[in-house]
């Protein structure tokens, strides 16, 4: 089984490194790059929405210049060493479901949902992008493990390494805090029951040690700084400064103080006040509640669906334990998409990554029914469809969706944004260019890496956050004995920036759609 565990690591380290290799910067990776160089340097921390702790990790060996030894000037091989500690996180994510699947199932179940898990498209799309997903993926699944060992035998080991990879997890996202919330409750009641009230009670010095732990260990991502809360900003728009308006003693008081009285973790709770008052301002324009379900189900591989739906009505006939245990396990799906659908959250497959390693071990579950030759071969194909399907997709995961969502050539009609696309296929537009000759080119690309690395040199710079520069067409020149002329837009430009709704730009006039996303005119 060991032999068969270092197969699956070193193929799923070999597609994420080839996907690095052949992607440019996605969106969200150069601001990560900035951020973390930023910290490490010691400025302030930018980013009000999320917690710093990928950044840091992530820029480290940008900070110890291990990248001045790549050769190559492309970003996206520069920024190899800050890919490579993602890709150590999947890594370690792998290794720890196979670690849980065998202590729960054996041996042989823990091989399958490492398989998988390692070539789950989802999985592969983000495990060498340099953001948080699938850190928090790793330490969610640890956080959960520790929980559910601590409800069947409580000590206070395990409470603090509960506290410990909870802490990290919040540290790595924000909804990681949600979610374990959420989930430690339905766990908590579905092995206590109703009288899970007096067993907290009786263990609350254990609970406590937890909360505590988790807090410590959260605070020391922020390297045990003092912030305020309220961060001190001259803007007559922030909720603030209308409050203050009323003057009413008590709230003026309250937010003077929380404007100039440093406090432990204050930048987290900043954070939270952060993400509660854009969810609220979101209003209307709030996702339909059912649309990371469907998202979910389009971007999830049929056969893992398939295989979870036969370990989860399969649980039926197996003993007692084994059936509490597969329920536990497919707990964590329903209440991890429950909280998107409740909160809104805006619909991105890679906001529910923590729910896979959980999908992987029931479905894995399904193969100790392969009893029979039929049933065996029957799997065998749910196996190489799975897997043939994710490598079909190298290098670009991140745009795969399953049968579900129609056509490859269509499946920019559903899916947007980091689902689709993230600005991460520059290098297949300069081969586009070069292997059809053209000589101009109008190129609107959602990202912020610089194309002129990848021989899209244009006199609008590039790496702008701003909406309209980001909406603008570049005018690349490329080859001036050609006088074809091509327009290229990326799909989630086509979408954000209105293009989709200019007549030049309908769907119906796409000549052709390259790696997925960039639509050309």
């Amino acid at each position: 089984m060991k032999i068969g565990l270092l197969c699956v690591l070193f193929s799923f380290v070999s597609l994420s490194v080839g996907s690095a290799l052949s992607e440019s910067l996605t969106y969200d990776e150069v601001f990560y790059l900035e951020e973390g160089r930023g910290i490490l340097s010691g400025e302030v921390m930018r980013d009000p929405y999320n917690p710093p702790l990928m950044p840091i990790l992530t820029g480290i060996p940008m900070v110890l210049g291990l990248n001045t030894f790549i050769r190559s000037p492309l970003p996206m091989h520069t920024a190899l060493p800050a890919r490579m500690v993602t890709v150590g996180f999947g890594v370690l994510l792998i290794m720890a479901m196979y670690v849980v699947a065998t202590r729960f199932f054996g041996s042989t179940v823990g091989l399958v949902a490492s398989f998988l898990l390692a070539f789950d498209p989802n999985i592969l799309a983000n495990s060498h992008y340099v953001t948080s997903d699938i850190a928090v993926t790793f330490f969610f699944f640890l956080a959960v493990d520790l929980w559910v060992r601590f409800l069947r035998k409580p000590s206070r080991t395990r409470v603090v390494l509960f506290g410990l990879a909870a802490g990290y997890a919040i540290g790595a996202k924000i909804t990681s805090l949600v979610y374990l919330t959420a989930l430690s409750i339905v766990l908590l009641w579905q092995t206590k029951g109703i009288w899970s009230w007096r067993w907290i009670a009786e263990r609350k010095h254990l609970v406590l040690i937890s909360i505590a732990t988790c807090l410590l260990f959260l605070w020391a991502v922020y390297f045990f700084r003092m912030d305020v809360i309220i961060a001190p900003r001259s803007d007559e728009n922030r909720l603030s400064s209308r409050l203050l308006r009323f003057e009413i003693p008590m709230i003026t008081a309250s937010i003077n103080m929380l404007r100039t009285r440093p406090v432990p973790l204050g930048g987290f709770i900043a954070m939270l006040k952060n993400n509660a008052l854009r969810s609220m301002s979101q209003g209307d324009s709030r996702p339909p509640w059912y649309r990371i379900l469907v998202t979910t189900l389009t971007k999830t591989p049929l056969p893992l669906l398939v295989l979870f739906i036969i370990g989860l009505f399969s649980s039926r006939a197996r003993t007692g334990i084994q059936r509490k245990r597969i329920y536990m396990f497919a707990t964590t799906p329903i209440v991890v998409l429950g909280v998107m659908m409740i909160f809104g959250i805006h619909p991105m497959v890679r906001y529910v990554l923590p729910m896979y390693p959980f999908l992987a071990i029931v479905a894995a579950t399904s193969i100790s029914l392969a009893r029979t030759l039929r049933s065996r071969v029957f799997l065998v194909i749910l196996l190489v469809w799975y897997a043939g399907g994710s490598v079909w997709q190298f290098p670009h995961f991140i745009s795969y969706a399953n049968e579900l969502a129609g056509p490859r050539a269509r499946r920019f009609e559903s899916l947007s944004d980091s689902n689709l696309d993230w600005g991460q296929a520059l290098p297949d537009v300069a081969r586009y260019i070069r292997n059809n000759n053209i000589g101009k080119l109008q190129f609107s690309y959602f990202g912020r890496d610089d194309g002129a690395h990848y021989g899209l040199s244009s006199p609008l710079p590039y790496g702008s956050w701003k909406f309209d520069e980001i909406c603008a067409f570049h005018v690349v020149n490329t080859n001036e004995r050609s006088k074809q002329e091509r327009t290229i837009i990326s799909v989630t430009n086509w979408y954000s920036c209105g293009y989709n709704k200019q007549r030049d730009y309908q769907k119906e006039k796409i000549r052709e759609i390259v790696a997925d996303v960039f639509l050309v005119f």
